[in-house]
């Protein structure tokens, strides 16, 4: 019984579809095949298997040619899931071969009565491709009812969710073209089925009894088909619900009556074919029609149109005042929205207004304005008071009635002195008034102002204003020039007199110690006063000072110099910081001592009877000697001590001056001092145990050092180093020259003195530092490496430097290529060389055409240079490693000779002189081509040439000479000379005279007139066409000497004219002048 329900749910979910085809067409009976399903099983929810039988009825083989078959499910039965199908293994009676195949091959959907089915098919009884061919019979297994024929095979039906027992389908299908089969519907069923079918098939139904067990047997039946067509009408208006639809069946299965469901509504009946339903609101709706054949149709799906919204529209308006709807009829005073409900045609409708209400405008405005008035209503300017009116537009362009009733100030300003300033700096009283306009008025009265120009400015009642200028002169300033003499010896003995200017001329003085007069005397050293007043009653006080000259000089300094002294020595400087007021100095010396002296420094000699003693130094003036100053001067038997330690700072920083010394050595006469490293200077105490040495911005390394020395001999030099910026110039060990994507390369230094315990490496150029230590490196190149800098950066208190290396991954450009550069033509066996370029394995050399390299050892190279090579050209190499190729370097050469040497001759020769120019002969030169600018006569002889420069044409001119070979002319060499034209040789004087010449002819829009006069005189000028006709005439005045007389010629046509030239009234000259 558990099995006989699990069957039923099965049953309602499956039906078979047959299709035999026919590879040939047998001439005996036509066969039937009989297709059971049976066995079924429910193996679990969702998974479900059957086997399918196949028996051919009056004959004994099967054909299994086209054999296919199709299983179709309710997609309500699937319950939504996703279905699989497959062959059990082990099950089918065909030979193994024929089964081989897992899986059901084809899936699709098709709509059957509204109901969506899934189908897949097999084809060939589920048989992998290469299965049977036409005409393969394969003998059935057993015959007759109770045996249900050869077992295709046994199928698992599996879905992805459980199965839901509901089925309504029905599947059609259609057998291939040729095959002699019609369409075939079988309906849903409950159990197995045995399926009957004949070729050539009819439409077929089936009964739920058979001639064997379980087995439903299809038989002919009235087939059934209908259709549905229909037409629509939309809704009138919104929500109307007045649309309609006309349905319209066809088909073999079609009434003219039956019922209908619309969507999904209870059947209702129709008596008509077609027939309308109406009252139907827009929107998509369905319909399935059952008819009294009986068939059924649908569910099929129409639309009814119609409006999606009810109907509105919109309406803006502008307005003065007031606006009046009609929409509504109402007014309306304020702007706003506003809507009104209402119809148009027979639907409802939705007027909208957006409303702007402007207003009118009627003004009248009062103002009182300073000299015009621009009223803003009608852009008119005023000059004065009055009442004015406006009608127009406003800005909204509503009416506009305007009065202006305008009041028009006009005040003027004005200043006058009441008196004169008397004495320079002082001041007058000025007064400052106002009139017309509005009164009352501010900033008038009485004012104070001094020399110069002040601006005075009042304001009336209306807050106009106007501005006076006064512009004031003063007396000029007295002053004063004094001439002093200084007080001498302490004696108020000084004079004083004075120069005074400016005032009113007329002066009284009044000295500070009580004379008047120009000059006083009498005056101590110090500060005094002079005051001088003109008959103005105007003075100024003048203070000076009297110097003091006098008084004995201060007492003389400490006496610097050796210490000692060796008997015979001569040449041994004392000497004694300058004594104030001292004018000359008096030494004072032991026996056996000579030197003598009137300065504060003495040079002295030490005879062979010196013993020992003081020399003592006074400073003298006319006043008197002062106070003396005596050093003891022992006589030296043996040399200086060795020098101590020097004391000072080792790491001194640029910008500052530094203190270094040593005690003093035993018997040391002098010591000597010696600096380096640049920056470094000796300020003072050069000779003495101490002195002071500049440092420079920038200092880097440098060495202090000392030696006491005496008469007797040196001792030992003591050094010390200091170090300011740790500058160095220590080498970078490594290659200079490293191939891209090379790793690990080690770089490193000599130790910098001073430096601080750590360097900061850095690098660019496609280099990476993997690792760094003070004095060393390692790096890595990356693949697109060619040139990079790697810096060592070295650091203390006084700053840092940097020191950078240049590393490349080919060799540096070739330095400085060596060899003959010029006059070159024809020439052979030419050496050129460079010096070896580092890490360089080869050498590449290029000549220019014309030219060929004879021989190459790498570093120079031999060159021809043949007859065609006749200009110039470059000599270029470059140096090759395994990483590639560097920078050319090339040299200019050319076959032609080199420039001359500069031209020797005078630089400002007279225009009617003739003279010698030269060059020095160049080497290679066949020929020479001399040029002169601007005229002249030039008669070349070789590296000198002759020149005529009566005919120059202009005061300026340069003089070239270029050498020339066979292969061409060499650059050009030139002088600057200034030709004059005012000096000129007795002989050549009448004729000058009478030379006039135009320049340039033919001219363009201008000319110029040139010659020579011998007096002042007055000339007429008159231009003519060659048919005499006048074509403008001027006069003009000539000096003593050269004229020129620039002569403009406008837009004049082009052609030939005449200018013809008087002087006096006899004829001067007749110029022939074309124009171009």
């Amino acid at each position: 019984m558990l099995k006989k329900k699990r069957l039923l749910f099965i049953a309602r979910t499956i039906f078979i579809v047959v299709s035999v085809f026919f590879g040939q067409i047998l001439s005996a009976q036509i066969p039937t095949y009989q297709l059971t399903l049976t066995n079924e099983s429910q193996t679990s929810a969702t998974t479900y298997e059957f086997d399918l039988y196949l028996l051919r009825t009056g004959a004994t083989p099967l054909e299994l040619s086209l054999f296919q078959f199709g299983l179709a499910f309710d997609t309500s039965i699937m319950n939504g899931g996703t279905l699989t199908a497959s062959i059990v293994p082990g099950y089918s009676q065909l030979p193994a071969n024929y089964t081989s195949g897992s899986v059901v091959i084809g899936l699709m959907n098709y709509t059957i009565g509204g109901v969506i089915c899934r189908y897949f098919n097999a084809a060939a009884g589920a048989l992998p491709p290469g299965g049977p061919g036409s005409g393969t019979l394969i003998s059935n297994v057993s015959t007759g009812c109770n045996s249900p024929g050869t077992r295709i095979g046994r199928y698992r039906i599996t879905n992805s969710v459980p199965f839901k027992a509901n089925s309504s389908c029905k599947h059609s299908w259609s057998t291939a073209p040729g095959s002699q089969r019609t369409n075939t519907t079988v309906n849903a069923y409950i159990g197995s089925i045995n399926t009957n079918i004949t070729d050539p098939a009819s439409n077929l139904g089936y009964t739920d009894s058979g001639t064997c067990i379980d087995n439903v047997v299809l038989n002919p039946q009235t087939p059934c088909a209908v259709f549905i067509a229909t037409s629509t009408t939309s809704e009138s208006c919104f929500a109307s619900s007045d649309g309609s639809v006309t349905v319209t069946l066809s088909g073999s299965g079609v009434s003219n009556s039956g019922t209908y469901s619309l969507n999904g509504s209870a059947f209702a009946s129709f008596t008509s074919n077609p027939f309308t339903l109406t009252g139907l609101p827009s929107g998509n709706h369905s319909i399935e029609v059952l008819t009294t054949t009986p068939c059924t149709a649908g569910p099929g799906t129409f639309n009814i149109g119609g409006p999606s919204a009810p109907s509105s529209s919109t309406q803006t308006i502008s307005a003065c005042d007031s606006y009046t709807w009609s929409a509504n009829g109402l007014t309306y005073t304020s702007s706003g929205t506003y809507a009104f409900n209402g119809t148009q045609g027979s639907c409802p409708h939705t007027f909208n207004l957006l409303l702007t209400i402007n207003s009118s405008t009627n003004s009248t405005s009062t103002r009182t304005e300073c000299n015009s008035y621009t009223w803003p209503v009608n852009g008119t300017t005023y000059l004065s008071s009055g009442t004015y009116s406006y009608t127009g537009l406003n800005g909204s362009g509503c009416p506009l009635d305007a009065t202006l009733n305008l009041t028009i100030s006009n005040v003027t300003a004005g200043a006058s002195p009441l008196a004169s300033i008397v004495c320079f700096g002082d001041a007058t009283q000025v007064s400052v008034s106002a009139s017309g306009g509005i009164a009352p008025y501010t900033g008038t009265g009485t004012v104070s102002q001094n020399a110069g120009t002040s601006v005075y400015t009042v304001t009336d009642a209306a807050g106009c204003s106007a501005s006076a200028s006064l512009t004031l002169t003063q007396p000029s300033q007295i002053s004063a020039t004094l001439m002093t003499t200084d007080a001498s010896c302490g004696i108020a003995n000084g004079t004083a007199s004075v120069n005074a200017s400016g005032g009113s001329g007329i002066y009284t003085y009044a000295w500070s110690n009580g004379q008047t007069g120009s000059s006083a005397s009498g005056f101590a050293s110090g500060s005094h006063s002079l005051t001088i007043t003109d008959n103005s009653t105007c003075s100024e006080t003048f203070p000076f000072s009297i110097g003091g000259s006098g008084g004995q000089p201060d007492p003389a300094g400490a006496i610097n110099g050796a210490s000692g002294a060796c008997v015979n020595q001569s040449g041994i400087v004392y000497s004694i910081p300058p004594v104030p007021n001292a004018v000359s100095y008096v030494w004072t010396l032991p026996t056996g001592v000579s030197g003598s002296s009137t300065s504060n420094s003495i040079t002295l000699s030490f005879g062979p009877s010196y013993a020992g003693g003081f020399i003592c130094v006074a400073g003298v003036n006319s006043c008197g000697q002062g106070t003396q100053s005596c050093f003891n001067i022992p006589v030296l038997s043996r040399r200086p001590s060795p020098p101590g330690f020097i004391n000072g700072n080792v790491n001194p920083c640029g910008g500052n001056t530094y203190t270094y010394s040593i005690p003093p050595s035993a018997n040391a006469s002098s010591y000597t001092w010696t600096v380096t490293g640049s920056g470094a200077s000796i300020v003072s105490g050069q000779g003495t145990s101490s002195i002071q040495v500049n440092i420079a911005g920038g200092f880097g390394q440098g060495t202090i050092s000392v030696q006491p020395q005496n008469c007797i001999g040196k001792t030992a030099i003591r050094t010390l180093n200091i170090t300011g910026i740790p500058s160095h110039n220590s080498s970078l060990f490594g290659p200079s020259n490293v191939c891209a994507g090379t790793d690990g390369i080690v770089y490193s230094i000599s130790p910098v003195v001073g430096a601080s315990s750590s360097n900061t490496w850095s690098a660019s150029g496609q280099i990476t530092i993997v690792s760094s230590t003070q004095y060393s490196c390692t790096l890595n190149f990356g693949a697109g490496f060619t040139r990079g800098t790697l810096s060592v950066t070295s650091s203390n208190a006084c700053g840092s430097f940097t020191k950078k290396f240049i590393i490349g991954s080919k060799p540096a450009q070739p330095g400085l290529i060596n060899g003959s550069s010029d006059n070159l033509c024809g020439k052979s066996g030419l050496a050129y060389s460079i010096n070896t370029v580092p890490s360089a394995t080869a050498y590449q050399w290029s000549v220019p055409s014309g030219a060929g390299i004879t021989s190459n050892s790498g570093t120079s190279i031999t060159v021809d240079f043949g007859p065609s090579f006749t200009g110039t050209g470059l000599i270029c190499v470059s140096a090759l490693n395994t990483c590639g190729k560097s920078l050319d370097r090339c040299f200019a050469v050319s076959a032609r000779p080199v420039v001359a040497s500069a031209i020797t001759g005078n630089s400002n020769p007279c225009r009617s002189s003739t003279e010698t120019f030269s060059i020095l002969p160049v080497v290679g030169a066949t020929n020479y081509f001399w040029n002169l600018s601007g005229g002249g006569a030039i008669t070349s002889a070789g590296s000198g040439a002759s020149i005529n420069f009566s005919t120059a044409l202009s005061s300026g001119a340069i003089l070239s000479v270029q050498a020339e070979n066979n292969c061409g002319t060499g650059p050009m060499k030139k002088k600057l000379l200034h030709i004059d034209f005012s000096c000129r040789r007795n002989s050549d004087k009448e004729l000058e005279q009478s030379t006039f010449t135009l320049f340039p002819n033919p001219a363009g829009s201008s000319t110029g007139l040139n010659f020579y006069a011998d007096s002042k005189n007055t000339y007429a000028m008159i231009m003519t066409n060659l048919s005499g006709q006048v074509i403008w005439e001027r006069t003009f005045s000539s000096e003593i000497g050269l004229n020129h007389i620039e002569i403009e010629l406008g837009d004049q046509a082009p052609g030939m004219y005449l200018l013809n030239l008087m002087s006096s009234g006899d004829q001067g000259a007749k110029l022939r002048l074309i124009i171009e």
